[in-house]
């Protein structure tokens, strides 16, 4: 791979205001997305996603919790060890966000999480940064609702593919999963007394309910207008009790994939800060933004890459 010119932006398709589909997977680390499990890969559909698209390799968390993630990517905010971006209900609504550069190109922006989203005021940070559709557990029918802290994340898809058919283009449409957030408890599948064991499981089911939405969307008008982004809002400890003070318990996947990509040779091993996300994405669709996200910067630039 060869580094890029410092243009400050780079299109990586051709289509102009494409649809965006965020997928932000519960807790799963780049050690996941590698780990096998009875000498079978855990996540085989991720990682063949990740050398079809253009995969970040050096893509870390800013933190450890799902609303530290959820800000990092869409605020470009950095993780703090005592406080939240969404603690102060009061300070939410001076939070800038990229979904209000969308919302000002005609986008529409929805959210869908199988889960309670009103946990650390998520729902009220979503509302605030501009979100006009907000759904999770309380919108899944009562008997879809089967595990302890919401909808399995196949029902979870199933529902996206759903509500993102109904969508008006351009549109951005983020996807939070939960079925890799302990207690583990997948439908149908044994629970072990090995809460490793659990955890990979789960994640083998992430993948396959994963690899069946894609298989779906594949079949869909707007598909090939549309950019996938594949990524997490933090790592786990798991798969090997990883500790709090290394890097790999902070390292997650990034994966941009579209049918239109042009262009994958790009440098995409520098270090990348999930807080750098947003001012690369505006990067990516090749919109000059006035730079209103005090921590965020694009990758696409020569500057000293560190995270």
């Amino acid at each position: 791979h060869q580094a890029i010119p410092d243009t400050g932006n780079y299109k990586l398709c051709s289509i102009q205001n494409p649809n965006i589909v965020l997928i932000t997977l519960e807790g799963v680390g780049v050690a996941t997305m590698q780990a096998t499990l009875n000498q079978q890969k855990v996540m085989p559909f991720l990682d063949s996603l990740s050398k079809n698209g253009i995969y970040f390799s050096n893509f870390y968390a800013t933190g450890f919790r799902t609303e530290q993630g959820l800000a990092s990517l869409l605020s470009g905010s950095l993780s703090l060890p005592f406080n939240n971006l969404t603690d102060d209900v009061n300070a939410l609504k001076d939070i800038p966000s990229i979904i209000q550069t969308f919302r000002s190109k005609s986008y529409q922006t929805s959210f869908l999480f199988g889960g309670d989203i009103e946990f650390m005021n998520v729902k009220a940070y979503l509302k605030s940064i501009g979100f006009q559709s907000i759904k999770d557990v309380n919108d899944f029918k009562t008997a879809e609702r089967v595990q302890k802290l919401g909808v399995p994340d196949e029902i979870l898809f199933e529902k996206a593919v759903s509500e993102i058919s109904k969508q008006k283009a351009p549109f951005f449409y983020q996807i939070l999963t939960q079925s890799t957030h302990t207690p583990f408890d997948i439908p149908g599948k044994q629970s072990w007394n090995d809460e490793t064991q659990n955890y990979l499981e789960a994640a083998r089911y992430l993948d396959n309910a994963l690899a069946r939405f894609f298989k779906t969307m594949a079949r869909q008008p707007f598909y090939e207008n549309t950019i996938f982004i594949i990524t997490s809002d933090h790592a786990h400890h798991y798969p090997q009790d990883i500790a709090i003070a290394s890097s790999t318990r902070f390292h997650i996947p990034l994966i941009i994939f579209s049918p239109k990509i042009q262009n994958q040779d790009i440098n995409t091993n520098k270090y990348f800060g999930q807080n750098d996300f947003p001012a690369t994405l505006m990067g990516i669709l090749g919109w000059k933004e006035k730079q209103y996200l005090k921590y965020s910067r694009n990758y696409f630039s020569n500057k000293s890459p560190f995270t």
